[in-house]
């Protein structure tokens, strides 16, 4: 099973879409803990604009670790906090690139010092004029994004790509 978490209207094909607005194939409150789903039973989790509405973004995560199973794929885009779509009342939470590879580290202070996920792949889109020159300086960018972030390269939002742990 997969799972398109907070996907409102936007329905991806060959997914479970889930949302507690919009017409989803499955309606349910995310911010509702536990989840319907058992522990280990899930495939792939994706979302699309998000992980920065949610209420409690480390029960939400600690959520999606639980129910995939394990080696599952956890894939997600969410708004660059210097993009003007991360300052909107809406948003709850601001991300830059380094904030996923939190995901993928064991520190005492968060996750229960445990590595929840191992990064496959982590990429941004830019802002730039032109579909040719975005998807260019989108790919030279994605090859380092924390060093360009630092930078301050204008990215418009980041997509992470990783494997659960045990």
């Amino acid at each position: 099973m997969r799972l398109n978490l907070g996907s409102g209207d936007q329905k991806k094909e060959g997914y479970v879409n889930v949302d507690v607005c919009g017409q989803p194939d499955v309606t349910c409150d995310l911010s509702v803990f536990p989840w319907p789903w058992a522990s280990d039973s899930v495939d792939e989790v994706f979302s699309s604009h998000f992980l920065e509405h949610v209420a409690d973004y480390e029960r939400t995560i600690l959520e999606i670790h639980r129910i995939l199973k394990p080696g599952g794929r956890l894939a997600f885009r969410v708004p660059h906090y210097r993009s003007p779509l991360a300052v909107w009342h809406l948003h709850r939470w601001t991300f830059s690139t380094f904030t996923p590879r939190f995901l993928c580290l064991s520190i005492p202070y968060q996750w229960g010092g445990r590595q929840l996920f191992e990064q496959e792949r982590l990429a941004v889109a830019v802002y730039m004029p032109g579909a040719w020159l975005n998807r260019l300086v989108s790919g030279l960018v994605s090859r380092n994004p924390i060093f360009w972030d630092v930078l301050g390269v204008p990215i418009k939002e980041i997509e992470f790509w990783g494997k659960k742990r045990p």
